[in-house]
């Protein structure tokens, strides 16, 4: 999911060595569990309808690629 991989985006920079040590990532709320004020927890409702949401979106752009080929 794309959560893992803006949250170790610092990691790839090279910026930290954990990702835990990132100060201003999602990190400390949805990898170590800890309360963040600034942040809403996802639901299983939400990732369920992103998940949903990206299906359409891959079907549709596969369709299009099809078509201009």
């Amino acid at each position: 999911m794309q959560i893992r991989y803006i949250e170790l985006n610092p990691v790839r920079a090279a910026m930290v060595k954990d990702p835990a040590h990132y100060s201003w990532s999602s990190y400390q709320s949805n990898g170590l569990g800890k309360q963040v004020i600034l942040l809403t927890p996802y639901t299983k409702d939400w990732v369920r309808q992103m998940k949903k949401g990206s299906h359409i979106i891959l079907n549709y752009l596969n369709i299009r690629s099809k078509e201009n080929c």
